[in-house]
Protein backbone atom coordinates (compact mmCIF):
# COMPACT_ATOMS: atom_id res chain seq x y z
CA UNK A 1 0.00 0.00 0.00
CA UNK A 2 1.10 3.57 -0.71
CA UNK A 3 1.76 6.27 1.89
CA UNK A 4 2.62 9.95 1.71
CA UNK A 5 6.29 9.10 2.02
CA UNK A 6 7.72 5.91 0.54
CA UNK A 7 6.15 2.67 -0.50
CA UNK A 8 5.66 -0.76 1.07
CA UNK A 9 5.25 -3.80 -1.15
CA UNK A 10 4.71 -7.41 -0.20
CA UNK A 11 6.86 -9.69 -2.31
CA UNK A 12 7.33 -13.42 -2.52
CA UNK A 13 8.92 -16.24 -4.46
CA UNK A 14 8.58 -20.02 -4.27
CA UNK A 15 10.33 -20.29 -0.93
CA UNK A 16 9.80 -17.06 1.01
CA UNK A 17 7.90 -13.79 1.39
CA UNK A 18 9.07 -10.37 2.58
CA UNK A 19 8.25 -6.68 2.70
CA UNK A 20 10.10 -4.29 0.41
CA UNK A 21 10.25 -0.66 1.57
CA UNK A 22 11.45 2.10 -0.73
CA UNK A 23 11.47 5.85 -1.23
CA UNK A 24 12.72 8.37 -3.78
CA UNK A 25 16.31 9.44 -3.32
CA UNK A 26 16.41 13.17 -2.39
CA UNK A 27 17.28 15.21 -5.49
CA UNK A 28 20.13 17.11 -3.82
CA UNK A 29 21.97 13.85 -2.97
CA UNK A 30 22.92 13.02 -6.57
CA UNK A 31 25.47 15.83 -6.77
CA UNK A 32 27.12 14.77 -3.52
CA UNK A 33 27.11 11.03 -4.22
CA UNK A 34 27.16 10.36 -7.98
CA UNK A 35 25.84 6.99 -9.05
CA UNK A 36 23.01 6.74 -6.53
CA UNK A 37 19.93 4.77 -7.52
CA UNK A 38 16.70 6.67 -8.14
CA UNK A 39 15.07 4.90 -5.19
CA UNK A 40 16.45 3.57 -1.92
CA UNK A 41 15.37 0.05 -0.93
CA UNK A 42 15.34 -2.15 2.18
CA UNK A 43 13.86 -5.59 2.82
CA UNK A 44 12.08 -6.68 6.02
CA UNK A 45 10.59 -9.89 7.38
CA UNK A 46 6.99 -10.44 6.29
CA UNK A 47 5.87 -10.01 9.92
CA UNK A 48 7.88 -6.82 10.47
CA UNK A 49 5.80 -4.11 8.79
CA UNK A 50 6.34 -1.93 11.85
CA UNK A 51 10.10 -2.11 11.30
CA UNK A 52 9.66 -1.06 7.66
CA UNK A 53 7.54 1.92 8.71
CA UNK A 54 10.16 2.97 11.26
CA UNK A 55 12.82 2.78 8.53
CA UNK A 56 10.75 5.03 6.24
CA UNK A 57 9.99 7.52 9.01
CA UNK A 58 13.65 7.73 10.00
CA UNK A 59 14.65 8.33 6.37
CA UNK A 60 12.09 11.14 6.02
CA UNK A 61 13.32 12.85 9.19
CA UNK A 62 16.91 12.76 7.97
CA UNK A 63 15.92 14.07 4.51
CA UNK A 64 13.95 16.94 6.04
CA UNK A 65 16.93 17.81 8.26
CA UNK A 66 19.34 17.55 5.29
CA UNK A 67 21.35 14.98 7.27
CA UNK A 68 20.41 12.06 5.05
CA UNK A 69 23.14 9.73 3.79
CA UNK A 70 22.84 6.64 1.62
CA UNK A 71 23.09 3.31 3.43
CA UNK A 72 26.53 2.67 1.97
CA UNK A 73 27.79 5.88 3.60
CA UNK A 74 26.30 4.90 6.96
CA UNK A 75 28.14 1.59 6.73
CA UNK A 76 31.25 3.47 5.63
CA UNK A 77 31.04 5.68 8.73
CA UNK A 78 30.76 2.58 10.93
CA UNK A 79 33.89 1.26 9.23
CA UNK A 80 35.74 4.50 9.88
CA UNK A 81 35.03 4.19 13.59
CA UNK A 82 36.15 0.58 13.97
CA UNK A 83 38.18 -0.70 10.98
CA UNK A 84 41.78 -1.60 11.83
CA UNK A 85 44.66 -1.48 9.37
CA UNK A 86 44.95 -5.28 9.40
CA UNK A 87 41.25 -5.69 8.57
CA UNK A 88 41.44 -3.17 5.76
CA UNK A 89 44.64 -4.72 4.39
CA UNK A 90 42.82 -8.04 3.85
CA UNK A 91 39.98 -6.24 2.04
CA UNK A 92 42.45 -4.23 -0.03
CA UNK A 93 44.50 -7.27 -1.07
CA UNK A 94 41.36 -9.19 -2.02
CA UNK A 95 40.20 -6.39 -4.31
CA UNK A 96 43.63 -5.50 -5.70
CA UNK A 97 43.93 -5.74 -9.48
CA UNK A 98 46.54 -5.05 -12.14
CA UNK A 99 46.33 -1.94 -14.30
CA UNK A 100 44.55 -4.02 -16.95
CA UNK A 101 41.97 -5.21 -14.40
CA UNK A 102 43.28 -8.77 -13.98
CA UNK A 103 43.72 -10.53 -10.65
CA UNK A 104 47.20 -10.41 -9.14
CA UNK A 105 49.40 -13.41 -9.78
CA UNK A 106 50.06 -15.76 -6.89
CA UNK A 107 53.69 -14.68 -6.66
CA UNK A 108 52.72 -11.02 -6.42
CA UNK A 109 50.16 -11.72 -3.68
CA UNK A 110 52.76 -13.76 -1.80
CA UNK A 111 55.36 -10.97 -1.92
CA UNK A 112 52.87 -8.27 -0.86
CA UNK A 113 51.60 -10.36 2.04
CA UNK A 114 55.17 -11.22 3.08
CA UNK A 115 56.18 -7.53 3.13
CA UNK A 116 53.08 -6.64 5.12
CA UNK A 117 53.37 -9.53 7.59
CA UNK A 118 57.05 -8.98 8.32
CA UNK A 119 57.37 -5.21 8.23
CA UNK A 120 54.00 -3.40 8.31
CA UNK A 121 51.37 -5.29 10.30
CA UNK A 122 53.49 -5.60 13.47
CA UNK A 123 53.45 -1.79 13.69
CA UNK A 124 50.09 -0.80 12.17
CA UNK A 125 47.99 -3.98 12.29
CA UNK A 126 45.93 -3.26 15.43
CA UNK A 127 45.64 0.51 14.89
CA UNK A 128 42.42 1.99 13.66
CA UNK A 129 42.87 3.06 10.09
CA UNK A 130 41.41 6.52 10.71
CA UNK A 131 43.89 7.19 13.53
CA UNK A 132 47.11 6.63 11.55
CA UNK A 133 49.02 9.90 11.20
CA UNK A 134 52.03 11.07 9.21
CA UNK A 135 54.01 11.04 12.45
CA UNK A 136 53.15 7.34 12.93
CA UNK A 137 54.36 6.62 9.40
CA UNK A 138 57.60 8.52 10.01
CA UNK A 139 58.25 6.57 13.23
CA UNK A 140 57.61 3.28 11.39
CA UNK A 141 59.98 4.28 8.57
CA UNK A 142 62.71 5.34 11.00
CA UNK A 143 62.43 1.99 12.78
CA UNK A 144 63.15 -0.12 9.70
CA UNK A 145 66.58 -1.61 9.02
CA UNK A 146 67.77 0.71 6.27
CA UNK A 147 70.82 -1.42 5.59
CA UNK A 148 68.26 -3.60 3.73
CA UNK A 149 67.38 -1.03 1.12
CA UNK A 150 65.18 -3.20 -1.09
CA UNK A 151 63.16 -4.47 1.87
CA UNK A 152 62.48 -0.92 3.05
CA UNK A 153 61.44 0.26 -0.41
CA UNK A 154 59.13 -2.70 -1.02
CA UNK A 155 57.45 -2.29 2.39
CA UNK A 156 57.01 1.45 1.81
CA UNK A 157 55.39 0.82 -1.56
CA UNK A 158 52.86 -1.56 0.01
CA UNK A 159 52.02 0.80 2.88
CA UNK A 160 51.69 3.79 0.56
CA UNK A 161 49.44 1.85 -1.81
CA UNK A 162 47.15 0.58 0.98
CA UNK A 163 46.72 4.05 2.46
CA UNK A 164 46.25 5.60 -0.99
CA UNK A 165 43.31 3.25 -1.61
CA UNK A 166 41.85 4.07 1.81
CA UNK A 167 42.02 7.79 0.98
CA UNK A 168 40.26 7.27 -2.38
CA UNK A 169 36.54 6.72 -3.10
CA UNK A 170 35.35 3.14 -2.70
CA UNK A 171 34.61 0.82 -5.66
CA UNK A 172 30.92 1.76 -5.57
CA UNK A 173 31.49 5.48 -5.15
CA UNK A 174 31.62 5.49 -1.33
CA UNK A 175 33.47 8.37 0.25
CA UNK A 176 37.10 7.72 1.32
CA UNK A 177 37.72 5.95 4.62
CA UNK A 178 40.41 8.51 5.53
CA UNK A 179 40.57 12.14 4.37
CA UNK A 180 44.13 11.94 3.00
CA UNK A 181 47.08 9.58 2.68
CA UNK A 182 49.28 10.01 5.79
CA UNK A 183 52.22 8.34 4.01
CA UNK A 184 54.04 11.24 2.38
CA UNK A 185 57.54 9.71 2.36
CA UNK A 186 59.16 9.85 -1.06
CA UNK A 187 59.93 6.37 -2.38
CA UNK A 188 63.72 6.04 -2.80
CA UNK A 189 65.01 4.83 -6.13
CA UNK A 190 65.40 1.08 -6.40
CA UNK A 191 69.10 0.73 -7.06
CA UNK A 192 71.85 -1.68 -6.17
CA UNK A 193 74.71 -0.62 -3.94
CA UNK A 194 77.00 -0.94 -6.93
CA UNK A 195 76.20 -0.24 -10.56
CA UNK A 196 75.61 -3.27 -12.73
CA UNK A 197 78.65 -3.85 -14.91
CA UNK A 198 77.60 -5.68 -18.09
CA UNK A 199 79.43 -8.88 -18.92
CA UNK A 200 81.97 -8.86 -21.72
CA UNK A 201 81.46 -11.21 -24.65
CA UNK A 202 84.43 -13.26 -23.42
CA UNK A 203 82.86 -13.59 -19.97
CA UNK A 204 79.53 -14.61 -21.49
CA UNK A 205 81.29 -17.36 -23.41
CA UNK A 206 83.13 -18.59 -20.31
CA UNK A 207 79.85 -18.76 -18.37
CA UNK A 208 78.19 -20.56 -21.29
CA UNK A 209 80.94 -23.18 -21.44
CA UNK A 210 80.86 -23.75 -17.67
CA UNK A 211 77.13 -24.57 -17.68
CA UNK A 212 75.71 -28.11 -18.01
CA UNK A 213 75.74 -28.88 -21.74
CA UNK A 214 71.99 -29.55 -22.00
CA UNK A 215 71.12 -26.19 -20.45
CA UNK A 216 73.98 -23.89 -21.44
CA UNK A 217 72.00 -22.42 -24.36
CA UNK A 218 69.92 -20.53 -21.77
CA UNK A 219 72.87 -18.16 -21.29
CA UNK A 220 73.17 -17.28 -24.99
CA UNK A 221 69.39 -16.85 -25.27
CA UNK A 222 69.47 -14.48 -22.28
CA UNK A 223 72.21 -12.34 -23.83
CA UNK A 224 71.77 -12.53 -27.59
CA UNK A 225 67.96 -12.71 -27.87
CA UNK A 226 67.33 -9.31 -26.28
CA UNK A 227 67.33 -10.37 -22.65
CA UNK A 228 64.32 -12.56 -21.83
CA UNK A 229 63.80 -13.02 -18.09
CA UNK A 230 64.79 -16.27 -16.41
CA UNK A 231 61.15 -17.31 -15.92
CA UNK A 232 60.43 -16.65 -19.58
CA UNK A 233 63.42 -18.78 -20.61
CA UNK A 234 62.37 -21.69 -18.39
CA UNK A 235 58.85 -21.57 -19.88
CA UNK A 236 59.98 -21.80 -23.53
CA UNK A 237 58.41 -24.65 -25.49
CA UNK A 238 58.94 -26.18 -28.90
CA UNK A 239 56.28 -23.85 -30.32
CA UNK A 240 58.17 -20.83 -28.90
CA UNK A 241 60.96 -21.26 -31.46
CA UNK A 242 60.15 -20.39 -35.08
CA UNK A 243 63.23 -21.36 -37.08
CA UNK A 244 61.61 -20.50 -40.41
CA UNK A 245 61.35 -16.85 -39.44
CA UNK A 246 64.05 -16.92 -36.73
CA UNK A 247 61.71 -15.60 -34.06
CA UNK A 248 61.43 -16.43 -30.36
CA UNK A 249 57.81 -16.18 -29.16
CA UNK A 250 57.61 -15.13 -25.49
CA UNK A 251 54.10 -15.67 -24.17
CA UNK A 252 54.43 -17.29 -20.73
CA UNK A 253 56.67 -17.44 -17.67
CA UNK A 254 57.67 -20.17 -15.22
CA UNK A 255 55.99 -19.64 -11.85
CA UNK A 256 57.51 -20.67 -8.54
CA UNK A 257 54.58 -19.86 -6.23
CA UNK A 258 51.06 -21.26 -6.46
CA UNK A 259 49.68 -24.42 -8.05
CA UNK A 260 50.33 -23.40 -11.67
CA UNK A 261 53.85 -23.95 -13.05
CA UNK A 262 53.22 -21.82 -16.14
CA UNK A 263 51.48 -18.46 -16.13
CA UNK A 264 51.43 -15.09 -17.79
CA UNK A 265 54.49 -12.92 -18.24
CA UNK A 266 55.44 -10.19 -15.74
CA UNK A 267 53.29 -7.56 -17.50
CA UNK A 268 51.06 -7.46 -20.54
CA UNK A 269 53.88 -5.61 -22.34
CA UNK A 270 56.19 -8.58 -21.70
CA UNK A 271 54.44 -10.75 -24.29
CA UNK A 272 56.59 -10.20 -27.35
CA UNK A 273 58.49 -11.71 -30.26
CA UNK A 274 62.29 -11.53 -30.21
CA UNK A 275 64.45 -11.94 -33.28
CA UNK A 276 66.96 -14.79 -33.13
CA UNK A 277 70.40 -13.87 -34.53
CA UNK A 278 71.22 -16.09 -37.54
CA UNK A 279 74.47 -17.08 -35.84
CA UNK A 280 72.42 -18.91 -33.20
CA UNK A 281 70.46 -21.02 -35.68
CA UNK A 282 72.61 -24.18 -35.25
CA UNK A 283 72.28 -23.95 -31.48
CA UNK A 284 68.50 -23.45 -31.68
CA UNK A 285 68.16 -26.35 -34.12
CA UNK A 286 70.00 -28.57 -31.65
CA UNK A 287 67.69 -27.44 -28.85
CA UNK A 288 64.61 -28.26 -30.91
CA UNK A 289 66.05 -31.68 -31.80
CA UNK A 290 66.56 -32.43 -28.09
CA UNK A 291 62.98 -31.40 -27.28
CA UNK A 292 59.96 -33.68 -27.41
CA UNK A 293 57.79 -33.65 -30.57
CA UNK A 294 54.79 -32.00 -28.88
CA UNK A 295 54.29 -28.28 -29.44
CA UNK A 296 54.11 -27.79 -25.67
CA UNK A 297 57.27 -29.78 -24.89
CA UNK A 298 59.65 -27.67 -22.82
CA UNK A 299 62.94 -26.54 -24.35
CA UNK A 300 64.53 -26.70 -20.89
CA UNK A 301 62.76 -29.55 -19.09
CA UNK A 302 62.99 -30.33 -15.40
CA UNK A 303 65.90 -32.50 -14.29
CA UNK A 304 63.78 -35.16 -12.59
CA UNK A 305 60.54 -34.62 -14.52
CA UNK A 306 60.96 -33.87 -18.21
CA UNK A 307 57.25 -33.12 -18.55
CA UNK A 308 57.65 -30.08 -16.29
CA UNK A 309 59.60 -26.89 -16.99
CA UNK A 310 62.97 -26.36 -15.37
CA UNK A 311 62.79 -24.52 -12.04
CA UNK A 312 64.48 -21.09 -12.21
CA UNK A 313 66.36 -21.81 -8.98
CA UNK A 314 67.94 -24.89 -10.58
CA UNK A 315 69.13 -22.80 -13.51
CA UNK A 316 70.39 -20.12 -11.12
CA UNK A 317 72.32 -22.74 -9.14
CA UNK A 318 74.26 -23.87 -12.20
CA UNK A 319 74.72 -20.29 -13.33
CA UNK A 320 76.08 -19.16 -9.95
CA UNK A 321 78.87 -21.73 -10.20
CA UNK A 322 79.59 -20.78 -13.80
CA UNK A 323 79.83 -17.05 -13.12
CA UNK A 324 82.43 -17.68 -10.40
CA UNK A 325 84.53 -19.66 -12.90
CA UNK A 326 84.27 -16.70 -15.27
CA UNK A 327 85.49 -14.32 -12.57
CA UNK A 328 82.13 -12.52 -12.32
CA UNK A 329 80.80 -13.47 -8.89
CA UNK A 330 78.82 -10.20 -8.90
CA UNK A 331 76.90 -10.97 -12.11
CA UNK A 332 73.38 -12.22 -11.32
CA UNK A 333 71.44 -14.11 -13.98
CA UNK A 334 69.16 -11.08 -14.31
CA UNK A 335 72.26 -9.03 -15.14
CA UNK A 336 72.52 -10.98 -18.40
CA UNK A 337 69.35 -9.11 -19.35
CA UNK A 338 71.12 -5.86 -18.52
CA UNK A 339 74.04 -7.01 -20.67
CA UNK A 340 71.72 -7.84 -23.57
CA UNK A 341 69.95 -4.47 -23.52
CA UNK A 342 73.25 -2.63 -23.15
CA UNK A 343 74.52 -4.41 -26.26
CA UNK A 344 71.41 -3.20 -28.08
CA UNK A 345 72.06 0.36 -26.95
CA UNK A 346 75.69 0.12 -28.05
CA UNK A 347 74.49 -0.88 -31.50
CA UNK A 348 72.43 2.32 -31.66
CA UNK A 349 68.98 1.03 -30.64
CA UNK A 350 66.46 3.77 -29.84
CA UNK A 351 64.55 3.97 -26.55
CA UNK A 352 61.44 2.63 -28.29
CA UNK A 353 63.40 -0.33 -29.71
CA UNK A 354 64.87 -1.14 -26.29
CA UNK A 355 61.39 -0.92 -24.74
CA UNK A 356 59.97 -3.31 -27.34
CA UNK A 357 62.86 -5.76 -26.98
CA UNK A 358 62.68 -5.81 -23.19
CA UNK A 359 58.90 -5.70 -22.85
CA UNK A 360 59.12 -2.45 -20.87
CA UNK A 361 56.24 0.00 -20.62
CA UNK A 362 58.29 2.75 -18.94
CA UNK A 363 60.73 4.77 -21.09
CA UNK A 364 62.73 5.65 -17.95
CA UNK A 365 63.65 1.98 -17.51
CA UNK A 366 64.85 1.70 -21.09
CA UNK A 367 66.87 4.89 -20.70
CA UNK A 368 69.11 3.11 -18.17
CA UNK A 369 70.68 1.13 -20.97
CA UNK A 370 71.30 4.16 -23.12
CA UNK A 371 72.91 5.91 -20.17
CA UNK A 372 75.24 2.93 -19.80
CA UNK A 373 76.86 3.71 -23.15
CA UNK A 374 77.54 7.35 -22.35
CA UNK A 375 81.14 6.53 -21.46
CA UNK A 376 81.51 4.98 -24.90
CA UNK A 377 79.99 8.13 -26.40
CA UNK A 378 82.46 10.32 -24.52
CA UNK A 379 85.32 8.14 -25.72
CA UNK A 380 84.18 8.45 -29.34
CA UNK A 381 83.85 12.22 -28.94
CA UNK A 382 87.42 12.43 -27.75
CA UNK A 383 88.56 10.29 -30.64
CA UNK A 384 86.81 12.59 -33.10
CA UNK A 385 88.24 15.58 -31.29
CA UNK A 386 91.74 14.25 -31.82
CA UNK A 387 91.23 14.71 -35.55
CA UNK A 388 90.72 18.45 -35.18
CA UNK A 389 93.75 20.18 -36.75
CA UNK A 390 95.76 22.56 -34.60
CA UNK A 391 98.80 22.88 -32.39
CA UNK A 392 99.22 20.52 -29.44
CA UNK A 393 98.23 22.12 -26.14
CA UNK A 394 98.66 20.99 -22.55
CA UNK A 395 95.01 19.84 -22.49
CA UNK A 396 95.21 17.97 -25.79
CA UNK A 397 98.42 16.18 -24.75
CA UNK A 398 96.88 15.21 -21.41
CA UNK A 399 93.79 13.95 -23.22
CA UNK A 400 95.89 11.77 -25.53
CA UNK A 401 97.80 10.34 -22.57
CA UNK A 402 94.49 9.52 -20.82
CA UNK A 403 93.24 7.83 -23.99
CA UNK A 404 96.40 5.74 -24.21
CA UNK A 405 96.09 4.77 -20.53
CA UNK A 406 92.52 3.71 -21.13
CA UNK A 407 93.52 1.63 -24.15
CA UNK A 408 96.30 -0.03 -22.14
CA UNK A 409 93.84 -0.95 -19.36
CA UNK A 410 91.38 -2.37 -21.88
CA UNK A 411 94.14 -4.40 -23.56
CA UNK A 412 95.29 -5.74 -20.20
CA UNK A 413 91.75 -6.87 -19.40
CA UNK A 414 91.48 -8.52 -22.80
CA UNK A 415 94.81 -10.29 -22.26
CA UNK A 416 93.69 -11.54 -18.84
CA UNK A 417 90.53 -12.96 -20.37
CA UNK A 418 92.41 -14.48 -23.29
CA UNK A 419 94.94 -16.04 -20.89
CA UNK A 420 92.11 -17.62 -18.92
CA UNK A 421 90.55 -18.94 -22.13
CA UNK A 422 93.94 -20.24 -23.27
CA UNK A 423 94.43 -22.15 -20.01
CA UNK A 424 90.99 -23.71 -20.33
CA UNK A 425 91.62 -24.63 -23.96
CA UNK A 426 95.02 -26.17 -23.16
CA UNK A 427 93.52 -28.25 -20.35
CA UNK A 428 90.82 -29.54 -22.70
CA UNK A 429 93.42 -30.24 -25.35
CA UNK A 430 95.57 -32.25 -22.93
CA UNK A 431 92.52 -34.11 -21.65
CA UNK A 432 91.60 -34.99 -25.22
CA UNK A 433 95.11 -36.25 -25.99
CA UNK A 434 95.14 -38.48 -22.91
CA UNK A 435 91.71 -39.85 -23.77
CA UNK A 436 92.96 -40.76 -27.28
CA UNK A 437 96.05 -42.49 -25.87
CA UNK A 438 93.95 -44.53 -23.47
CA UNK A 439 91.57 -45.39 -26.32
Amino acid sequence: MTRRFGTLRHKSNRTSAWIEASYLTPFWAFDKWPGLRERQYASFDIEDEAGALVWLRDAKLRIDAHSWQPEREILREQQRRSLTFAQYFEQWLGLRRTRSGDQLQAGTVYRIRKDATNHILPFFGKRRLAEITSRDVDRWWDGLDHSQRSMCINALKVLKSVLASASSPGPDGESPLIPRNPCTIMTPSQRRNTETVPATIAQVRMIYEAMPERYRAAVYIAVFCNGPRIGEICALTRSSIDLDHMVLHIRTSRKTIGPELIGSTKTEHSERDESIPPQLKPMMETLVDLTGPEAGAFIFPGVTDSSAPLHPNTLRGWYDKARIQAGRKDLRFHDLRHTALTLLAQQGATVREIMDAAGHSDPQTAMRYQHSVQSRSRYLARQVGSLIPGDDTVESLRSRIEDNDQRIQELRKQNEQLSSQLSTAMMRHETGKQAKKQG
